[in-house]
């Protein structure tokens, strides 16, 4: 059995008029939502459908893609952060040419509601 690979995210989560955004810097992925518990949900999905599909079909040269720069200061001059993981488990092992990783590490960082959310 081959050993498990881990990621790590980094995601900007932040009040917009009415919604929450999230934003994952790794790959450029962002999604909105009415509250910050949707939208950390939303942005979860997100990544471990991308990596999912990327594992599949053999695709890891193509799955990062940076969010611009704006984006990444906005993330390193956020006051908190959180990290937390989330394990990431396919429908059928069979379908990946390689094993998929166990977990996901997310950072999640916000001042704009004073607190970071994953």
């Amino acid at each position: 059995m081959g050993e498990s690979m881990i990621f790590a995210f980094n995601i900007l989560v932040k009040k917009v008029d009415d919604y929450w955004t999230a934003h994952c810097l790794e790959l450029d992925i962002v999604t909105t939502a009415k509250t910050p518990e949707e939208v950390k949900v939303d942005i979860l999905d997100l990544i471990t459908a991308q990596l999912n599909y990327a594992l599949a079909h053999e695709n890891m040269k193509y799955f990062f893609h940076p969010a611009p720069e704006d984006v990444m200061r906005e993330f390193k001059n956020c006051k908190k952060y959180i990290r937390s993981e989330r394990q990431v488990r396919p429908k059928k092992e069979s379908d990946y040419p390689v094993k998929p990783p166990p977990y996901l590490l997310i950072s999640n960082s916000t001042d704009c509601f004073n607190s970071c959310h994953a």
